[in-house]
């Protein structure tokens, strides 16, 4: 499925990081989206075609960064890399099955910037450019 800004639109437009991931969810089909067990700030969507499957494939961690409401794309890579330690700290803690495969991370606001950011065992990389999204509510 192609996620479109009107789906992100209805994502940050949600009142809590529960209602945006459960939007992602319906939107991707993806079948579980439950906060992470070990207590993160992250939010874990499991793709999968049945709930059983999905519970052994590693998830998309979602993060909701207040920082990002006010940030241009610019300042926003500058941020990233001061949450370098976090994010990997985060993928590298792990166990295999609940180490995300991306990171995606959403403005707490309905407006913002946007990262999507791939994990590894050395750095982060960034594989969607930030771009800022500013829907009227």
């Amino acid at each position: 499925m192609l996620l479109t800004l009107e789906h992100i639109q209805k994502i940050l437009k949600a009142q809590e990081p529960q209602e945006s991931t459960e939007s992602l969810c319906q939107m991707l089909d993806y079948p579980i989206g439950q906060r992470d067990s070990q207590g993160s700030r992250f939010w874990y969507l499991r793709a999968s075609n049945s709930l059983e499957e999905a519970k052994d494939t590693c998830p998309i961690a979602v993060g909701f960064y207040q920082e990002l409401d006010k940030l241009s794309p610019e300042q926003a890579s500058q941020w990233l890399v001061e949450q370098d330690s976090e994010i990997r700290g985060h993928y590298l803690n792990r166990v295999a099955e609940d180490k995300p495969v991306m990171y995606l991370l959403l403005p707490q606001a309905a407006e913002g910037t946007i990262a999507m950011i791939l994990p590894t065992e050395s750095k982060l990389i960034t594989i969607f450019k930030f771009f800022r999204t500013h829907f009227s509510q």
